[in-house]
C-alpha cells in the first residue's frame, strides 16, 4: 500500500517543499477567536507523516478590552489588558506502513479579562483549558485515511469574579472532562486533499471555591462546556511552492444554556443565563515557498456571533463576531527542521443592552506564535 505521505509525489532539491508534512501542518495553524483558541486537530491528518514528526511551541496572546457605557448605574469607561500564554506540542510516529500514532497537547480554550478600575472594576474572567489527546490513524487505501482519538481536557485558572453589594465575589475553579474525536483524509487527486473531523462535546463540572470579603469560603461547582464541533477543510496544491486551503467549522454552542455556580458564597446557587446559539467560522490560508529554506504564510478568518440577543451578553467574556488574520515566516535550516514565527491579530466590537449594562466594547487581539518542528 502506498502511503498518503505526499513528499513521495515529487523529487525536489529544496530542503523542504509544501508536499512535506511539516509544511502542510504549519500552514493550517489556528487563528485566535475572541477568548478562545479551539485548536482542534484532525487525527487522520497524521497519515501525511513519513516516519516521525515532533513539534513544540506556543502562542502569547495580548491585547486590550475598552468599554464605554453604563454599568450598574455608573456611566464611564473601563479598560483591561489581555494576557494569555497558550503552549502546545505534537508528536507523531509511523509504527506500520498503514498506521500512525500520536499525541497532541494543545490549549483549546483560553480567556483573560481583568478590569481594575473604571465602572467595570472588580470584573475578572479567566480560563485555560489544555487538551491531552492520544490519536491513531489508519490508511485504508492510498487515497483514504481514517483517525480516532480521545480528548482529556484539563480546566485550570477558571476565575469568574464580579462586584456585589457585599464586595467582590471571587470564584476559582478547576476540573477535568473527557471527549472523543474522529476524522478522515481523502486524496481526491495527488494535489487535492479533503479533510473532515468531529469533536464531541466535553462537560466540565469544575470544583469551585467561592468567597466574599469577611465571609467563609464555600465549596461547590461551576459549569463549563465545550461544544460538539464539525470541521471540513480542502487543500489545493498548485505547485511545489504554493498551496491554498479553505476551512469551515460548525460548533453546537446552544448546549450552553446557563453558567451555574453551586453553593456560592451567598449561600445559594447562582444561575446566569448564557443562551448561546450555534456558530460557524471560515478560514482561508495560503503558503508560498519563495526560497529553498524560506516560506511565507498568510491567513484570514471570520467567526460568527454566538449570542441570540444583546440582552444575554454580559461583560464577562463578551464574545461577538470577529475578524482575525495571521502572517508567518518559516525557516528550514535542515531537511528535518522547520522554525516558524507568526504575528496574529483580531478585532471584535460587542455591544450590550441588558438590565445592568448598556454600552459597547472594542476588543483588539495581538498575538505571537512560535513553533519548532523536527521530522524524519
Amino acid at each position: 500500500m502506498k502511503s498518503i505521505y505526499l513528499k513521495k509525489l515529487i523529487t525536489a532539491t529544496c530542503l523542504s517543499t509544501i508536499f512535506s508534512v511539516a509544511a502542510l501542518d504549519q500552514a493550517k495553524a489556528t487563528l485566535p477567536q475572541v477568548f478562545w483558541t479551539q485548536a482542534w486537530t484532525n487525527p487522520a491528518s497524521m497519515s501525511t507523516v513519513e516516519k516521525f514528526s515532533a513539534s513544540i511551541g506556543g502562542r502569547y496572546l495580548g491585547g486590550t478590552l475598552k468599554f464605554k457605557g453604563t454599568n450598574g448605574g455608573v456611566t464611564g469607561t473601563s479598560k483591561s489588558d489581555i494576557k494569555i500564554l497558550a503552549p502546545n506540542g505534537q508528536i507523531m510516529y509511523r509504527i506500520h506502513p498503514s498506521w500512525v500514532i500520536g499525541l497532541d497537547i494543545s490549549t483549546i480554550g483560553a480567556a483573560y479579562e481583568n478590569f481594575k478600575s473604571g465602572n467595570l472594576a472588580g470584573t475578572k474572567s479567566t480560563i485555560n483549558i489544555v487538551d491531552y489527546s492520544p490519536k491513531i490513524s489508519y490508511e485504508i487505501t492510498d487515497k483514504l485515511a481514517l483517525g480516532i482519538g480521545i480528548d482529556l481536557a484539563q480546566t485550570y485558572n477558571y476565575n469568574i469574579n464580579f462586584p456585589t453589594p457585599a464586595g467582590e465575589m471571587r470564584n476559582k475553579a478547576k476540573g477535568f472532562g473527557v471527549g472523543w474525536n474522529t476524522g478522515f483524509l481523502y486524496k481526491i487527486q495527488p494535489t487535492s486533499l479533503f479533510y473532515g473531523s468531529y469533536h464531541s462535546k466535553i462537560t466540565h463540572s469544575a470544583k469551585n471555591k467561592s468567597s466574599l470579603p469577611g465571609a467563609p469560603t464555600t465549596h461547590g461547582r461551576m459549569t463549563n462546556l465545550l461544544p460538539n464541533t464539525w470541521q471540513l477543510e480542502f487543500v489545493q496544491i498548485f505547485s511545489k511552492n504554493w498551496l491554498v486551503g479553505l476551512k469551515g467549522r460548525y460548533e453546537q454552542w446552544d448546549i450552553f444554556k446557563n453558567l451555574v455556580i453551586t453553593d456560592s458564597a451567598f449561600g445559594n446557587d447562582i444561575v446566569v443565563p448564557i443562551r448561546y446559539k450555534n456558530t460557524w467560522d471560515a478560514t482561508i490560508y495560503t503558503r508560498y515557498q519563495f526560497a529553498c529554506q524560506w516560506a511565507g504564510l498568510i491567513a484570514g478568518a471570520f467567526y460568527s456571533n454566538p449570542y441570540k440577543h444583546k440582552v444575554n451578553r454580559g461583560v464577562g467574556l463578551p464574545i461577538d463576531s470577529e475578524w482575525a488574520y495571521r502572517a508567518a515566516i518559516q525557516y528550514m535550516p535542515t531537511k528535518q527542521t522547520v522554525i516558524e514565527v507568526a504575528y496574529v491579530g483580531g478585532v471584535s466590537n460587542p455591544k450590550f443592552n441588558n438590565p445592568t449594562t448598556i454600552g459597547k466594547m472594542k476588543i483588539v487581539l495581538n498575538a505571537v506564535d512560535v513553533k519548532l518542528t523536527y521530522k524524519f
